[in-house]
């Protein structure tokens, strides 16, 4: 079973959690006990399939896996989240067993917890609070800024976080071009729309995760590529990788990424090329330390 802060996914089955809505009670508490929260409704949801099973649970955060696996924690709520998975594990009498993964492989759970961000959950559920809209969208002679009030590490509005995109001029991958061009073709009458839409029967339509997901691997098979190997998330770690082969320090990866640990270097996948550069380097300084 693959968990998130956000929710889980078992078998064929899924949910997910918008704290903020479902249970406004605990949307302050901290990601380690929302992570270990989603456990307990994942076990309240799936508890009688578990029944006489070995459950393993897989979790991009460490906390959780430690507290799981060691069945005790310092802090009381995760202590109590551990009584109520004791008291169903007893009543269906399954064994849990917690494994660490990356954010990379989680993928699944990681779809759950991120997809929010910038794109609508279904054609009626955009928030233009929670959402990317056009009123958090500024153009400059400089090129454009993105200001997300919620995202994975920005739960309760406590910061902004302010996403520049350069002009690239002549370039088909300009961003700010690329943005213009998609409000010149969607206008609309007010900014309080999603950011990102599109025209149907003469309405416009903000455009949702999945239809994104269905454009992006229709595009890629038509160019002739494995569709199955790539996601939304191929985004985040193909521009982290980029940017290391750029020689753009890895602190300022981290900071561009929003990444609040680690857990960046994850998703850096240095090619050959790369990796022979930085020994040519030792091979130029070797000589030196004689």
């Amino acid at each position: 079973m693959h968990v998130s802060r956000g929710g889980g996914f078992f078998g064929c089955d899924w949910f997910y959690t918008n704290w903020e809505n479902d249970f406004p009670v605990v949307k302050n508490l901290h990601i380690n006990e929302l992570e270990a929260l989603a456990v307990v409704l994942a076990a309240q949801r799936w508890g009688k399939d578990w029944e006489n099973k070995r459950v393993v649970i897989f979790s991009d955060n460490m906390t959780t896996v430690a507290c799981l696996n060691k069945c005790t924690s310092r802090s009381k709520i995760l202590m109590s989240y551990l009584r109520d998975l004791f008291w169903l594990s007893a009543t269906y009498n399954f064994h849990i067993t917690a494994v660490h993964v990356p954010g990379k492989v989680n993928i699944i759970a990681d779809f759950i917890s991120r997809k929010s961000n910038l794109f609508t959950p279904s054609l009626q559920e955009f928030n233009p609070d929670r959402h990317l809209n056009r009123a958090s969208v500024k153009f400059s002679k400089e090129g454009a800024t993105l200001t997300l009030r919620k995202t994975k590490t920005i739960q309760n509005r406590e910061r902004a976080l302010e996403v520049p995109l350069p002009i690239i001029p002549g370039s088909p991958f300009c961003p700010c071009q690329a943005l213009k061009l998609s409000f010149d073709i969607c206008p609309s009458s007010h900014n309080l729309v999603s950011a990102f839409m599109f025209s149907s029967k003469s309405k416009l339509m903000p455009l949702t995760y999945n239809g994104f997901l269905a454009r992006l691997k229709q595009s890629l098979k038509s160019l002739g590529y494995d569709s199955s190997k790539y996601s939304g998330h191929s985004f985040r770690r193909g521009g982290a990788t980029f940017a290391l082969e750029c020689g753009v320090p890895s602190e300022i990866i981290q900071t561009q990424g929003d990444w609040k640990s680690d857990a960046y270097k994850n998703y850096l996948d240095p090619s050959f090329t790369h990796r022979q550069t930085v020994m040519n380097v030792f091979a130029k300084a070797l000589p030196k330390m004689v």
